[in-house]
């Protein structure tokens, strides 16, 4: 981080936005990654599952579609490397913003500031203190006025997967109380 904030403040560095690949793009890329032709319904799979992360296309595509027995809808398997990379992710962030993003996971993919203010169980201001903290880390991105939304599906996945069920429980708990009350 450091290093690219130096490099930026000294013109020599170009950050170069790219958007997620397409369909076709996907498929392509999948092929590549498998050495083999990527057939149509999983390249559409991947796609969905990917969300166009190139990424997550390659790693994805060399692990293959659901394992035999497995629901064939699932799509293509998270393989370990992007699992623990997400979890490295999590692993990174303050007890209260893992918590808040667990939160919002469970809320949806995104998520309006009001829904998460009723069920956050402490003040008003450590809850934007950990929200900013996901803004940051890219965990979230401003979808709307008081809206939030992930940046990718399986992040918010890799949040639901973080939680023991007790955990879940108790904030599925929170959530219906807000909701109730509100």
């Amino acid at each position: 981080a450091e290093l690219l904030t130096s490099l930026l403040r000294q013109d020599s560095l170009a950050e170069v936005a790219l958007g997620p690949l397409t369909l076709a793009e996907t498929q392509e890329l999948a092929a590549r990654a498998r050495g083999r032709p990527a057939e149509p319904a999983f390249a559409e799979r991947l796609y969905a599952a990917s969300e166009g992360n190139p990424l997550f296309v390659v790693e994805m595509a060399r692990a293959g579609d659901a394992p035999p027995g497995a629901d064939p809808s699932a799509g293509p398997r998270l393989p370990a490397k992007l699992h623990a990379l997400l979890q490295r992710q999590l692993a990174q962030l303050s007890p209260a913003a893992l918590e808040l993003g667990q939160l919002a996971a469970l809320l949806g993919r995104t998520v309006d500031y009001a829904a998460l203010a009723a069920a956050w169980p402490a003040d008003e201001a450590s809850l934007v203190e950990a929200l900013d903290e996901l803004l940051r880390r890219r965990i979230l991105y401003e979808a709307a006025a008081d809206r939030y939304a992930f940046t990718h599906g399986q992040l918010r996945a890799a949040c639901c997967a973080s939680m023991s069920r007790a955990r879940q429980g108790l904030m599925q708990r929170r959530i219906a109380a807000a909701l109730a009350a509100a």
